[in-house]
């Protein structure tokens, strides 16, 4: 009976051991698992860089680039998006913010707002739309106005497409002229530009002109085709898309 009792007694203790290394392995596991994912997610080496501002589309054969533009912007989780776009219709005023009820008149604010509540369910849009008859000294006034709102929490995008109705090298050679002119900050130039190289030169030249205020002109080219290339089709009309962070 003792000799039972003595060989449970082992029985349960040996149970009570593999119990506990087997439990000792999962809280092992789980903590490694947890540093690692530490140590391997993307991290910010300078707590100080953030978006400002970007360029997307808003031709929505590139309602991908868009989405995947916001889907990035939305771990930045900015509580505001001051949307610039190019007037299509010729408003006047040079400079027009668009009520609620006018929304459905300027396809570069309405295009680009699905994609932000998407992302950015609780963030403010403030939608303006841009006449492309701005002179620099209005684009001036605007653009400081903008640069002190601009931080962490509020980022400025233009909604703009860029070359239209050329063939691709024709396109991919105003496309290089375009972004070199951004690249400089030439606002003579980029104003002087027609449809052949992009749809909005205002929203893009008060945006280079805001971000210039603020000191944050890094930028990078995160995406850059056109819609023949999406579509997988030679046309002899295309239009050529850029997708542009600045931080």
């Amino acid at each position: 009976m003792q000799i039972e009792n003595v060989k449970l007694k082992l029985k349960i203790t040996n149970v009570n051991k593999n119990f506990t290394f087997f439990l000792f392995t999962i809280i092992f596991l789980l903590v490694l698992v947890g540093v690692l994912g530490f140590l391997l997610r993307p991290q910010n080496k300078d707590e100080s860089v953030f978006a400002v501002g970007g360029v997307v589309p808003h031709h929505l054969l590139a309602g991908g680039l868009i989405d995947s533009f916001f889907e990035k912007l939305s771990f930045q989780n900015p509580k505001r998006i001051i949307l610039l776009g190019p007037d299509h219709g010729d408003f006047t005023p040079e400079v027009k913010s668009l009520t609620p009820r006018g929304w459905n008149k300027e396809h570069s604010i309405t295009n680009i707002t699905p994609f932000i509540k998407k992302y950015l369910p609780d963030a403010t849009i403030s939608p303006i739309v841009l006449s492309n008859k701005m002179g620099l000294s209005e684009i001036e006034d605007l653009a400081e106005v903008l640069s002190k709102k601009i931080d962490k929490d509020t980022v400025l995008i233009a909604s703009v497409d860029f070359s239209h109705y050329l063939k691709e090298q024709e396109a991919e050679e105003n496309d290089k002229k375009t972004l070199e002119i951004i690249k400089n900050f030439d606002y003579q130039s980029l104003l002087a530009l027609n449809s052949d190289y992009l749809d909005g030169p205002a929203p893009i030249a008060v945006l280079l002109k805001t971000i210039q205020k603020t000191s944050h002109n890094n930028f990078e080219v995160s995406n850059h085709t056109n819609s023949s290339q999406l579509m997988g089709n030679s046309f002899n009309e295309i239009t050529s898309y850029f997708v542009i962070k600045f931080y």
